[in-house]
């Protein structure tokens, strides 16, 4: 009787004599082909959700700075009706009045966009998840970036309309936290990936995403700034619904729904009528906090604190891979290794004593051994 092989204590990558399907063409190990250019095309084959994430990070990262500071250039002219030269110099630290009741306003408005954003879609995202495990995970994906294009549309006209007051920036987050947030595409696109990749391939896709997000950042920064210079807040914003808009088409014309077999079809459907009512998503709540053997509890809320203090790292998109497939370190020494680089980075952070070090500890040393212990 074979010995079968145990599930997460291996790295999800390994390596045997086989040929690896993650990069070969075929389903026959003998006749299994592993040129480079069939790697390639193999691996073009299977991009699917990836340029989501980085479409959909690279707007976010485009607005990130300049939503803000629309905020506070419109509830200084706009609502607090102050001068152009009081607005243009409000850190000079001569209008300190003038600019702790902008920054008191501005925080206010910004607090009620987080909440409309999220508050809404931690109820979306209950029902779209069940939901997606009898329908297929394309609609998932696809709607948030609906709300993210709406969104956009309407800090553009915001930006173009500029006699709106900033109450109005504050709505424009309606529609995104209907739509699920941001929540529901992280939600989503990773379920993708756990539906659409085999069990060796999933964490080197996983850091893949995780590659996206992390390039479209400092891309999106940079883009922001270039477009405001020669176009203000609405080339900004316009190019963040376009980016937005893009993602949409992209989804629709690339992904494909629905789940591949009727059988887990009607157990999903089942499980999913328990699921969608009141009593269901309470008893999915309480789930987390049961009594559990060996320590499971303890497990599951340890998974859900290393997720809340999750960030994307350079070294979770290149080591993590480059552990986990070439040296065969287990998922659960990684997750550790992320969890004691975390605790170092904010030590390093409390108690730095001069600038340089803080530098170190926040931008180099602490990030480059930080490990994205959510994609395990």
């Amino acid at each position: 009787m074979m010995r079968e092989e145990p599930e997460e204590k291996t790295p999800l990558l390994g390596r045997s004599g086989k040929c690896d399907k993650t990069f070969c063409t075929c389903d026959d190990d003998r006749h299994c082909s592993t040129s480079w250019l069939q790697k390639v095309r193999y691996f073009l084959d299977n991009i699917t959700v990836e340029p989501i994430l980085f479409f959909h990070s690279l707007s976010y990262a485009i607005d990130g700075i300049f939503y803000t500071n629309m905020i506070i250039d419109k509830t200084c002219k706009i609502q607090l009706n102050y001068s152009n030269e009081i607005c243009v110099h409000l850190d000079s630290g001569n209008y300190t009045a003038q600019q702790d009741e902008v920054q008191k306003l501005s925080n206010t408005y910004q607090l009620y966009s987080t909440w409309v954003e999220y508050a809404l879609a931690m109820l979306i995202v209950l029902f779209l998840g069940t939901w997606s495990d009898v329908h297929g995970r394309k609609l998932p994906v696809i709607t948030p970036l609906v709300g993210s294009s709406l969104k956009a549309l309407g800090l553009l006209i915001n930006a173009y309309f500029w006699s709106l007051k900033p109450f109005f920036i504050v709505l424009s987050y309606i529609p995104y936290g209907l739509c699920g947030g941001t929540m529901t595409i992280y939600m989503a696109t990773y379920a993708f990936i756990g539906d659409d990749s085999s069990k060796r391939a999933r964490t080197t896709r996983l850091s893949v995403a995780g590659v996206m997000m992390f390039a479209a950042s400092p891309i999106g920064h940079g883009l922001g700034t270039i477009l405001y210079s020669h176009g203000g807040y609405i080339l900004v914003f316009g190019i963040e619904f376009l980016t937005s808009l893009l993602s949409v088409v992209y989804g629709l014309l690339r992904l494909k729904g629905g789940s591949t077999n009727k059988n887990d079809r009607d157990i999903a459907r089942s499980s999913a009528e328990k699921k969608m009512s009141f009593s269901g998503i309470r008893a999915s709540t309480r789930v987390v906090i049961k009594k559990r053997e060996d320590y499971q509890r303890a497990h599951i809320i340890g998974h859900i604190c290393c997720i809340w203090i999750y960030m994307i790292s350079f070294a979770s998109c290149i080591l993590l891979p480059i552990l986990s497939y070439h040296y065969q370190i287990e998922d659960a020494i990684l997750g550790f290794a992320g969890s004691a680089s975390h605790i170092f980075y904010g030590v390093l952070t409390g108690t730095a004593p001069s600038s340089w070090v803080l530098y170190l500890g926040t931008k180099n040393l602490s990030k480059w051994i930080q490990f994205c212990f959510a994609k395990l």
